[in-house]
């Protein structure tokens, strides 16, 4: 395992003053149901350290029992490492596997900004997985951890849309469905994947979370025993006497038990988001591969083009050429698209046609747009249709250049941008990084990233995103994601974990592509 060492919070001791009161833990570090609404006790199976003594089985979840704490450099848990009386039968260590994703809870304690109940300025200023030695005895110093993985942070502030605030799930702390139940002891989840080529032994996992600032810094922290497969981690599950199997997604594949089923060897892919069908984008290839973010442009950008080619007072002759691969890919599939012409001035009467005698039908929108259909060009890509324009004297163009003036809008088009897929992190078997997306996006009406892998059986894990796969694209190796309004504006780029079994590839294998469709 290749993780890079860095250090996290610098300063960590001296703690900037507390802005609000404000405090958490992380209650179970097994929980069987990832984004979950409701805390179900039988659903969480290992706990955190001391738990006996601080969450213990059977109390209300979310009570307060001085399980808070500061962490500091020399001690970033809040008791210090004695396995031996830390966990019991009752209270067990996690066991984990390379590659496993995992489901951790905590309780929100009034700290999640959704203005059905609190309001939009609840801080959350970084969230984040660390680990420490294979095998220690003791707690390394806080900035003697690694960073695992980083959880992102959860969207606040009074610009941000009542729409943004109340969705879920969210990146951050504050991924809690419903903390309006009951604010200060509702359940949050969080999730994080364990490199595949993890070593198997004992270790120290630390959550860190930043509340009102980078230096408000909660931990908790818990020990886990890495073992070599999943197998191994079920049998000991079950000797153990508990279910065994991954973590489920509440959104996508909870059956009615809420977890998923024994045995299961799909290596923890339980992927976050709705996964809706249809919605994702065109099903076909999605366009050239490349690490260089918005280089080049492949969909329906050029699919027609227009010249003048005569003009008068009061009307105008012109030439609207279709490109020899005119349809692109629907952004709907079941949809056909269609062709809208504006000129900068109003049209009284246009006819389009194909050579002399072929008349092709248009219509005219409110807006003024001349409007053709897929229907009726498709057959004809490759070709140049002539079109006759009426107008009032004097409105219209006064030279041929002024054809850069006219719009030509393909509606209903995927067009498709690359986009840079980096690791940051790299280890045998998969990686961390993120997939690089352009300003430009901000302004698109709908737009979403298509990940293209070689090969299909593995786990792909993403923030500041919505996996909305479904399972054929998955079974293919093809991820949709896309992103929140919140995530659109505020950040540059969608993270990843991706753990492969199947197959070696590297990032240059990977095509990411930006999808975007007008409406």
């Amino acid at each position: 395992m290749q993780l890079s060492r860095q250090m996290f919070l610098l300063g960590a001791v001296l703690l900037l003053p507390v802005l609000a009161a404000g405090h958490s833990w992380v209650a179970c570090t097994d929980y069987t149901e990832m984004n979950a609404e409701d805390w179900e006790e039988e659903k969480c199976r290992a706990f955190p350290r001391d738990g006996q003594r601080f969450v213990p089985k059977g109390g209300v979840f979310g009570t307060d029992t001085g399980y808070n704490v500061h962490g500091s450099e020399q001690q970033p848990c809040r008791t210090p490492r004695n396995d031996a009386a830390a966990y019991t039968g009752d209270h067990p260590m996690a066991v984990y596997y390379p590659g496993q994703r995992v489901v951790f809870a905590h309780p929100t304690k009034n700290h999640v900004a959704d203005p059905r109940c609190t309001n939009k300025n609840i801080p959350d200023n970084g969230n984040q997985i660390m680990v420490g030695p294979r095998n220690a005895d003791a707690d390394p110093k806080f900035s003697e951890f690694q960073l695992l993985q980083d959880l992102g942070v959860s969207p606040t502030g009074g610009n941000q849309p009542d729409s943004v605030m109340t969705s879920y799930p969210k990146p951050g702390y504050q991924n809690a469905p419903k903390f309006c139940d009951n604010m200060d002891k509702a359940l949050a989840t969080g999730n994080f994947t364990l490199p595949s080529d993890m070593q198997p032994g004992r270790y120290t996992f630390l959550w860190a979370w930043s509340f009102n600032g980078p230096t408000d810094t909660y931990t908790s922290c818990w020990e886990a025993d890495v073992v070599t497969s999943q197998a191994e981690r079920d049998s000991l599950l079950q000797q153990r006497g508990q279910r065994s199997g991954d973590a489920c997604d509440f959104n996508t594949n909870c059956n009615g038990d809420n977890s998923v089923d024994n045995g299961d060897d799909s290596g923890g892919d339980s992927s976050s988001g709705s996964g809706s069908d249809g919605s994702s984008g065109s099903d076909g290839e999605s366009g050239t591969g490349g690490s260089d973010s918005g280089d080049e442009t492949q969909g329906c950008d050029n699919c027609l083009t227009f010249v003048y080619t005569g003009m008068k007072d009061n009307a105008a002759t012109g030439d609207v050429t279709i490109s020899p691969d005119f349809p692109p890919p629907r952004a709907v599939p079941d949809q056909p698209g269609r062709v809208e012409i504006r000129f900068p001035f109003d049209v009284s009467r246009a006819v389009f046609k194909l050579g002399k005698r072929t008349t092709i039908p248009s219509t005219k929108a409110a807006d003024g747009a001349l409007v053709l259909t897929e229907a009726d060009l498709a057959p004809l890509a490759g070709r140049t249709l002539s079109v006759t324009i009426r107008f009032s004297r004097g409105t219209g163009p006064k030279c041929f250049s002024q054809a850069d003036r006219v719009r030509v809008e393909p509606v209903g088009y995927a067009a498709h941008t690359p986009v840079a897929f980096a690791y940051e992190q790299e280890w045998n078997g998969g990686g961390m990084g993120r997939i690089t997306l352009p300003d430009s996006r901000r302004n698109l009406p709908d737009w979403w990233v298509e990940v293209q892998f070689p090969c299909p059986d593995f786990a792909f894990q993403v923030w500041y995103g919505i996996d909305q796969s479904t399972d054929e694209q998955k079974s293919r190796g093809r991820y949709v994601i896309r992103q929140p309004e919140w995530e659109t504006q505020n950040t540059d780029h969608i993270g990843f974990t991706v753990q492969n079994s199947a197959c070696t590839f590297t990032a240059d294998d990977v095509v990411a592509t930006l999808v975007s469709a007008a409406a």
